[in-house]
């Protein structure tokens, strides 16, 4: 618990360092989420579901690509942020301008890093799914009663499992962010021993991230508020808790790779690419 807080702590702590190097993804996110969302609202139509469902059928191009984009610009800026933030938590360098979005070779690996890792994890995850639709058929047939409380127990699992493949693979991120070179497989190697007590953080960390946002929009019901101050309010604080998220995550990665006495700087001699 101490470790979480001193993580939040060292996040939370400096709301300037936080806004020079994450406050135009803010902006951008903000700015183009209220936008999305201004576009589903203009297709709803007040008590007719047939004609709503019929706009958003002539509007689904419109849809697709304003999602995608969406999806685009923030895998784009994250990448950006957290690379910043593994180099502010690793060597404190500070020294960037706020308009500068370029993504250039390191963002375009730390992207690739993370789809491997993706595809490594979504595998795992389609073998946990069978094994726990198997259980959920025997204690339905043995037990109903507990069908709920494996419901809520197997979200925890999986919350936990995911986190730990993470926690495994979590390196990558900060090498790479350094210009380190880092496979997916010596960054599981590397972390045998700590894997379960980076699983175990970031499932802390995660929680109020969770938790945070759904009672912020909770408090926005339309009603209490104006549509508009709902939408704008509800956008600020899940695009800040984005940015809180990825800097906890960034330290948490980071400083299991510091205290691992991993390199700094990258070798002076190329090696060859091989990113698994």
């Amino acid at each position: 618990m101490k470790t979480v807080l001193t993580l939040y702590a060292g996040v939370l702590g400096q709301p300037g360092l936080l806004l020079r190097l994450g406050g135009l993804m803010m902006i951008i996110l903000v700015i183009y989420q209220i936008a999305l969302t201004l576009l589903l609202d203009s297709l709803y139509v007040p008590d007719n579901q047939g004609q709503t469902q019929q706009a958003f059928v002539d509007n689904w191009p419109r849809l697709v690509l304003g999602f995608v984009v969406y999806g685009v610009i923030i895998v784009w800026l994250t990448t950006i942020f957290a690379i910043r933030w593994h180099r502010y938590v690793l060597l404190g360098q500070k020294t960037y301008s706020v308009l500068d979005v370029t993504f250039a070779g390191r963002e375009w690996r730390f992207v690739w890093n993370s789809i491997i890792i993706a595809l490594i994890i979504g595998l795992a995850m389609v073998v946990f799914f069978v094994a726990v639709r198997i259980v959920f058929s025997l204690v339905a047939a043995i037990s109903p009663s507990l069908f709920m409380f494996l419901n809520f127990a197997a979200l925890v699992v999986l919350l936990l499992f995911v986190n730990y493949f993470i926690g495994r693979f979590c390196l990558v991120f900060p090498a790479t962010a350094l210009g380190v070179p880092m496979r997916v497989r010596d960054s599981w190697h590397k972390t045998w021993d700590s894997g379960i007590r980076v699983m175990l953080l970031l499932t802390a960390m995660s929680l109020p991230n969770l938790i945070a946002p759904e009672i912020a929009f909770y408090l926005l019901q339309p009603g209490t508020v104006p549509a508009w101050l709902a939408t704008a309010v509800g956008t600020f604080i899940q695009v800040f808790f984005l940015l809180i998220t990825t800097a906890l995550y960034a330290s948490t990665f980071s400083y299991t790779y510091r205290d691992l006495g991993l390199p700094l700087k990258p070798p002076r001699y190329p090696v060859p690419d091989d990113p698994i």
